[in-house]
Order: structure tokens, then C-alpha cells, then sequence
């Protein structure tokens, strides 16, 4: 959990935070992120809870460098389509989810598959027994993955799991 705290260097760029599965933004989310439901905010009257992440709109190398000095050592961040840099703990990552389910059912790692198609998906497909990317992934996902299915618009994953699993 992060505990978010609003900073002067950052108070113009466009910043977005989920707590409990709310997405609060200081601008139009929907510009980004079609059809998804949020609540406009100055970050000044946000619930006292724990952001689950915080989400900046930037590819900028400078705002980047300034949000980079502001995260404590339990934090991380990666980049996703281009210009949405999420910032979350460093244990949140999908590896480690993978794991911990892996774990309760008494599998491997080398015994998972994963699917995946942005840079936030990378240390899950190099882990997992059989990394899947979609055809419209990152090149960085298929250079690394053993597999590569068709589109996730066009049920990409759905086709796999029924050609290779059922």
C-alpha cells in the first residue's frame, strides 16, 4: 500500500490514484482511459486510506527523474503504453501474484503460464514456465516470449488456452 501525499514539484502534471478500487485524477481520465469510471480531484479531500497505486501521465525524462526522487525504497515504477508511469509497491507486481498462487496449488513456476503484452508484464513472462504474448504486445514481451497468440482483441488468449490446455 502506498500512503499518498500530494507534492508541490509535481503540480502540474496530470496524476491519477486508486484507493479501494476508486480512480481519483486531477484530469480528464477519460482522455486516456475510455469508458472508465473516475472522480476529479485536487487530491486535497481524498479518503484516508492507503493508494493501491498512483498513476502519473508522462513520458517526460525530467518529471520522471523528480518523481523517481520522491518514492521511498518500497516503491517501483514502470511505464505502460508509452506514457502512463505507475508507481506501486514492489511487492505488487504480477510475478509475485503468479507465485503466490502457484504456491497454494502446489505448482512450480516452470508449471505456469502467463499472458501478457506491455513492459509491466516482462518479468512475468521471462518467469513463468510458458510465456505467452499477444500479437499486439510490446516487441519487448515477444522477443521474450516462447509464445505469441493472436490479438487480446481478438480473444488471442481464449483461442490459446483452447488450443493448448482444454
Amino acid at each position: 500500500m502506498i500512503y499518498w501525499k500530494p507534492q508541490k514539484k509535481l503540480e502540474n502534471i496530470k496524476i491519477a490514484v486508486e484507493i479501494n478500487d476508486v480512480l481519483y485524477a486531477n484530469f480528464d481520465a477519460s482522455t486516456v482511459w475510455m469508458g472508465v469510471d473516475y472522480t476529479l480531484t485536487d487530491f486535497v479531500n481524498l479518503p484516508k486510506h492507503p493508494a493501491d497505486k498512483i498513476i502519473f501521465i508522462t513520458a517526460d525524462r525530467v518529471e520522471i527523474n523528480a518523481i523517481e526522487q520522491l518514492l521511498g525504497k518500497s516503491l517501483y515504477w514502470e511505464i505502460s503504453e508509452n506514457e502512463v508511469l505507475m508507481v506501486m509497491n514492489k511487492n505488487a507486481r504480477k510475478r509475485n501474484a503468479i507465485k503466490v498462487l502457484a504456491d497454494y496449488f502446489g505448482v512450480t513456476l516452470a508449471e505456469t503460464a502467463a499472458f501478457g503484452d506491455d513492459y509491466n508484464d516482462v518479468e512475468m513472462l521471462r518467469e513463468c514456465g510458458v510465456g505467452i504474448a499477444v500479437s499486439n504486445a510490446i516487441d519487448e514481451c515477444k522477443a521474450i516470449a516462447k509464445y505469441i497468440c493472436d490479438t487480446n482483441e481478438n480473444d488471442g488468449v481464449a483461442k490459446w488456452l483452447e488450443e493448448n490446455v482444454l
